[in-house]
């Protein structure tokens, strides 16, 4: 009896095997119930799955349609989940020919309920986590991972990890930051140069050798008990050639151009009235580059995979905002449909939308209730402020005229009546993708402070890349291993430990000190983080601005001239300061009660903060 029970249990675990083997995936893995929306849509994957036909035993759950597409091997089942549904699991049956081939246990939980979102009181630090620090480096080699790691090759795998920013959570926080901006974690499965985390290869699935998807939600609860915020890098306009439905598309229609019809990068043609159809579909469905296929969002199954992507990691990992690349590269109406679902979930969510542009109103066009994008309406209220990036690195290394110097900053913010909201663009002085900020200014650590000024006190939500506080350096044009350079001390062989004051320069230490000390007042600035912005047009190589409150004030006066000093008088900005009584200079804590004149050195900044 006791060898039929035996031989019986190995027939019922083979039979359970036979049917779990017909399933490949089901994404989203699983799903949480209160949802605003109870529409779910599930791909399914399997060999010959589209075959069968799905049955679910739930009283709270129904399915409401059934697709099949061209390749057999794909379901979408469209479920609809009942208001009062209750967490738990329920069995999805896959039956043929009167008989249940497959089966999936699907599991459904307590959707969470916290705050989020960031804002213009918050300062960004973002990580590259294979550049920052090496947290565990038993993961450094992934047997199924074809590229392993090579820190002698500037564009290879480096082996840093999300246990790296785990361990160095503390020194982020000290630096003054309240916010952590991680490039893409997700498994980039490729032969090379995907270190950088755009060539995903799996959307649900955090690289093994970065670490796992438990192990980004410990970086973002603990993130949280520090008081800092976390945003996701996410990518929806393309993924890498190696992605698992590369090999087996569901549609022919699933990515667009198949024999690799690259973009031209051209984001104006978006919002040019006089843009050629062909510069338009060229720039919108062409590839990003060979390795990178461009998805088409117009196919619905995409759209609603790519949307409830978005909405799973949200809830899963529980980040307070997400940066969406590329932006203006995916098709439009599928960005503002994933900017409308993701606020009806999450009202106080934020999303930031990569808008690579020159220019103010090309920029702008892709923020959300835009005065100059007419019928369109992006839904994405935060955008990268590009076009002041440009005017403060050419304004800090040009001569003062008319239109150049300082004026270059000036002109841009005069034209901030193009975007809905110019406080909620996300300003920079540099990042993953462009020159290090301390090279572009020439190592000139004069220069280095007055951007640093300029970033911690403009209207809009700072961003810093990692290393800039140690001036780290590297020209874009040399390539992208040296503006993506190993944060010195994230590896236990380093020479030196920049994370500590004794394991960096002095220079460095000066670079680290004034970006500490700016960033911490900055914490509990009202003016900076709410304040209104008044400026007042550059003269002789000067340039001063308020940001202002009813209650506080803070003035940033600039002299740019590379070797005299200047004193201006006071009397131009009595409209801003009348309103006010002594200040301090943020930075020396100097009292000002002299309000007649101001005197600044040869190539500075000089911050002084008033209260009524």
């Amino acid at each position: 009896m006791k060898y039929l029970l035996t031989i019986v249990t190995i027939m019922l675990m083979m039979s359970m095997n036979a049917q779990d083997n017909r399933l490949s995936r089901v994404e989203p893995p699983n799903w949480w119930v209160g949802m605003e929306n109870n529409q779910l849509q599930l791909l399914v994957y399997g060999a010959d799955i589209g075959k069968t036909n799905p049955e679910i035993e739930a009283e709270e759950v129904s399915i409401e349609a059934v697709h099949k597409v061209e390749n057999s091997n794909y379901l979408f089942i469209d479920l609809n989940i009942s208001k009062s549904a209750k967490a738990g699991k329920f069995s999805i049956k896959f039956n043929e020919n009167g008989k249940t081939v497959a089966k999936y246990e699907y599991e459904l939980r307590e959707k969470t309920t916290q705050n989020r979102g960031f804002s213009a009181a918050d300062l960004i630090y973002l990580v590259m986590p294979d550049r920052f620090a090496n947290g565990n480096p038993g993961n450094d080699d992934v047997d199924s991972m074809l590229e392993k790691a090579d820190r002698s090759n500037p564009n290879g795998r480096h082996g840093g990890d999300l246990q790296g920013i785990m361990n160095n959570l503390d020194y982020i926080k000290d630096l003054g930051m309240t916010a952590i901006w991680v490039n893409p974690f997700f498994e980039n499965n490729m032969k090379d140069y995907s270190y950088h985390g755009y060539a995903i290869t799996d959307f649900y699935k955090t690289d093994p050798r970065l670490g796992s998807n438990e192990l980004y939600k410990n970086l973002v609860e603990t993130s949280h008990k520090k008081d800092m915020k976390v945003v996701m890098d996410v990518v929806v306009n393309h993924c890498g050639i190696n992605h698992w439905w590369m090999k087996d598309l569901p549609t022919d229609d699933w990515i667009n151009n198949h024999k690799k019809f690259q973009t031209n990068y051209r984001g104006s043609v978006i919002a040019d009235p006089h843009a050629s159809k062909y510069d338009r579909n060229r720039f919108s469905t062409g590839w990003f580059v060979e390795t990178m296929p461009d998805l088409n969002q117009n196919n619905p199954f995409l759209a609603n995979y790519l949307i409830q992507n978005m909405l799973w990691w949200i809830e899963f990992s529980g980040i307070d905002g997400m940066r969406m690349d590329t932006q203006p590269y995916a098709e439009i109406d599928f960005v503002t449909r994933l900017a409308k679902r993701i606020t009806e979930e999450y009202p106080d969510f934020t999303i930031l939308g990569e808008t690579w542009l020159q220019k103010v109103a090309l920029t702008a066009f892709f923020q959300q209730n835009s005065p100059v994008a007419k019928d369109y309406n992006s839904h994405i209220p935060t955008n990268t402020d590009f076009p002041l990036y440009y005017a403060i690195k050419t304004g800090l290394n040009q001569e003062d005229g008319w239109t150049t110097g300082l004026a270059q900053i000036y002109y841009v913010l005069a034209r901030d009546f193009l975007y809905n909201d110019a406080h909620k663009n996300v300003i920079f002085l540099d990042n993953h993708d462009l020159d290090r900020f301390y090279s572009s200014v020439g190592e000139d650590i004069n220069k280095f402070k007055m951007g640093i000024g300029i970033l911690l006190t403009m209207r809009g939500i700072p961003m810093m890349y990692y290393g800039d506080e140690i001036l780290m350096t590297g020209l874009e044009h040399t390539g992208h291993g040296n503006i993506r350079k190993d944060f010195p001390g994230g590896w236990e062989s380093d020479k030196r430990n920049a994370f500590t004051e004794q394991g960096r320069t002095d220079k460095e230490n000066e670079g680290f000190n004034f970006v500490r000390k700016l960033a911490k007042w900055r914490m509990q600035s009202n003016a900076v983080a709410e304040g209104e912005l008044t400026h007042f047009v550059p003269e002789n190589n000067t340039y001063v601005y308020f940001r202002h409150t009813d209650n506080e004030a803070v003035m940033v006066i600039l002299n740019n001239h590379p070797e005299e000093s200047r004193t201006i008088d006071g009397a131009r900005f009595k409209e801003v300061l009348d309103r006010y009584g002594n200040g301090k200079n943020v930075m020396s804590g100097e009292t000002v009660s002299d309000k007649s004149t101001f005197t600044l050195k040869a190539k500075s900044v000089k911050i002084i903060e008033f209260k009524k």
